[in-house]
């Protein structure tokens, strides 16, 4: 080292000029050389991150803008692929598509749940991330019920009155604890949609307890039908006809029997072994009432027979005398 700082002490100016320039061209010469080297190692692309989220149900969108850094020449050349060879996609209708002829970039449709390996590659560099699919979106109730009436000591399902969509499969479960069912009143009750995914929606509805059982209800609603047919039947029965209730007498005053032959005679009606004296019961049992060769075991198949035969357009009888036999039940004579 010594000798080398004699020799430059030796050189006169001219020497020492050149000397200096050369030194520093050769280290800019190194310098250049590092940061070429330096640069020929970094990548052309960047992730933006390293794991990206899309909700399930929505469109996963594939460009590599949406997930790479670089400038866009680069972007046009980087390809997005993403592994989905675990999932059997017919299973869960999922969908290609491309989105249009300078954007060659691919779209999913329908990915179900779960975490998927993508990548982005550019030429011969290839980037590793992550996708992750998730459902956060709660069940959504289909023209709910605030208010449900069900009759007392109702024992059914309660869960079967609602509905509720979302693009899993949803269970409906009630909670009815503060439902007192044997008690006429209205209680406060829940009601739970719960997508395979554990999204919840819970609602409160009323429940409103009838005075009534069902059996008690329907009982009613019978008699109800019955009092209305027979009003019906009243009201046709004005109508040109005329019927009379009684127990071997009819409404001109002469014995049922009597007019029971008589119809036979002049209506077409069959005579039904009735004696001109009105006999007590026991000789109105042949069966045959009028035209019809029936008789009746209540007065409501009654009325339902009188009621059709009123509606026949060319009804060939006037007038009916009905007797209450106790052996035969109901019979009736048309004249």
């Amino acid at each position: 080292m010594k000798h080398i700082m004699e020799k430059i002490r030796n050189l006169n100016t001219k020497q020492k000029i050149i000397t200096g320039v050369s030194t520093v061209i050769v280290i800019a010469l190194i310098v250049v050389g590092v940061v070429m080297t330096t640069q020929s190692n970094e990548p052309s692309i960047e992730m933006k991150k390293n794991e990206f989220t899309v909700e399930y149900g929505e469109t996963l969108e594939l460009p590599a803008k949406n997930y790479v850094k670089a400038d866009k020449e680069v972007l046009d050349k980087t390809e997005i692929t993403v592994d989905t060879k675990n999932v059997k996609l017919e299973d869960h209708e999922v969908t290609t598509k491309i989105s249009d002829k300078d954007d060659k970039s691919l779209y999913l449709i329908g990915l179900p749940v779960g975490k998927y390996a993508a990548k982005a590659k550019y030429e011969d560099e290839t980037l590793d991330f992550k996708i992750i699919v998730k459902d956060t979106k709660r069940p959504e109730f289909i023209d709910f019920k605030d208010k449900i009436e069900v009759d007392r000591a109702y024992s059914g399902d309660l869960s079967k009155q609602f509905q509720a969509k979302d693009l899993s499969e949803v269970a409906i479960t009630v909670d009815v604890k503060n439902v007192d069912f044997s008690k006429a009143g209205e209680y406060k009750a829940k009601v739970t949609a719960t997508d395979v995914h554990k999204n919840k929606t819970t609602k409160e509805f009323t429940v409103l307890v009838k005075s009534k059982t069902e059996a008690e209800r329907k009982q009613e609603e019978k008699k109800a039908k019955e009092e209305q047919k027979n009003t019906e039947n009243s009201q046709q029965n004005d109508d040109g006809s005329t019927m009379t209730w009684d127990n071997g007498t009819s409404s001109s005053g002469a014995s049922g029997a009597n007019d029971n032959q008589n119809g036979g005679q002049t209506g077409g009606g069959s005579q039904s072994g009735g004696s001109t004296g009105g006999s007590s019961g026991g000789d109105y049992c042949s069966g045959l009432v009028g035209n019809s060769n029936e008789w009746f075991k209540s007065m409501d198949e009654l009325n339902e027979y009188v009621a059709e035969q009123l509606l026949i357009p060319d009804w060939p009888w006037q007038r009916f005398t009905i007797w209450l036999d106790p052996q035969c039940g109901i019979t009736a004579n048309w004249y």
